[in-house]
């Protein structure tokens, strides 16, 4: 299976086992967006350790309610934004 990367104003930097990870909540119907806009995607992704309320902005900045925020630090996102970014570059955006 293939995903399209969205553009973001700034690449988020996500290590390989995160990138794998991403793909593995995808798989698994884990990440669950429930709003997307041109701007920003909202969404609740189910990680390994707990239900995490997770958002990603157009300019890079994100949040998220899980614990790992050392990610945070070195400018990497952590595996639950980054899997609800990659299903921001997969949906079509009503009036677009």
């Amino acid at each position: 299976m293939s995903y399209v990367i969205p553009v973001l104003r700034k690449t988020p930097k996500a290590p390989r086992h995160t990138f794998n990870k991403a793909l593995r909540l995808i798989a698994d119907y884990r990440v669950v967006p429930y709003f997307i806009s041109y701007f920003k995607i909202v969404g609740l992704v189910e990680g390994d350790h707990g239900l995490y309320h997770t958002l990603v902005y157009i300019d890079g900045r994100w949040s998220c309610t899980c614990d790992f925020s050392i990610y945070r630090k070195n400018g990497y996102m952590c595996s639950h934004a980054f899997a609800l970014f990659i299903v921001w570059g997969n949906v079509d955006v009503e009036g677009s």
